[in-house]
């Protein structure tokens, strides 16, 4: 899925797909982390070593690295309730955490569709979900930055399994001087290994921003 902002232009293929509900494995991190900044959780100070606080610090590795460490630690202190409070707030895909606080949006009964990921992608760049600017600034920054002539692509891309098949996410944006696009796809093989998966998931993205003329060869092998 993919939106062009100056026209406010819709492109996909599916309606009946968009609207499909998978797991969110680790995009759902993005959001975790949010709020665990929002809650309190993740404090904005270093710590001594040996202190089990988290910190910005700390989240900025671990949604850089995809850490699933750090994100059971966060919910656990977020709280089911507060979780749960905050995730109808957002109204972030199915709000279903009954498969364990600390696991439930990996594979499990947390599910999100493209359209669904894409509404939150779309609030996140507008700055426009209840959190402060600092915090969606500071979780923003983690995305991956590829420079290009003329724009530069941010992305965030992830990958595990859904019901035993390799998934994946690729969630992100490209910023022209005088325009951006945002893109969501989700995306599930059953024929590949993880590691070609995970290469494959940048592959398609990137045919689908060329065939909309959004990228050019130059991108190519970059996303």
């Amino acid at each position: 899925m993919v939106f062009n902002q100056s026209k406010n232009t819709y492109y996909y293929s599916d309606t009946i797909k968009i609207q499909t509900l998978h797991t969110p494995n680790n995009s759902f991190h993005l959001y975790a982390g949010l709020i665990g900044l929002e809650s309190g959780v993740i404090k904005n100070y270093d710590t001594p070593n040996g202190d089990d606080t988290l910190t910005q610090e700390h989240l900025i590795k671990a949604l850089k690295f995809s850490n699933p460490v750090f994100f059971s630690v966060n919910a656990r202190r977020i709280k089911q309730e507060k979780l749960q409070n905050w995730l109808n707030l957002l109204n972030y895909g199915n709000r279903d955490i009954s498969g364990g606080l600390q696991t439930c949006w990996e594979n499990s009964s947390l599910k999100i569709s493209t359209k669904q990921q894409f509404d939150l992608l779309k609030k996140l760049y507008y700055y426009n979900l209840p959190f402060s600017f600092e915090n969606i600034r500071l979780v923003k920054s983690t995305f991956h930055v590829t420079k290009l002539v003329n724009k530069n692509v941010y992305s965030y891309k992830v990958t595990g399994t859904q019901n035993g098949k390799p998934h994946a996410w690729y969630i992100g944006y490209v910023e022209f001087l005088n325009n951006t696009y945002m893109f969501v796809q989700s995306l599930q093989s059953n024929k590949v290994s993880a590691p070609t998966f995970e290469a494959l998931n940048g592959e398609v993205m990137y045919q689908i921003l060329h065939s909309l003329g959004i990228l050019g060869e130059e991108a190519c092998g970059h996303l």
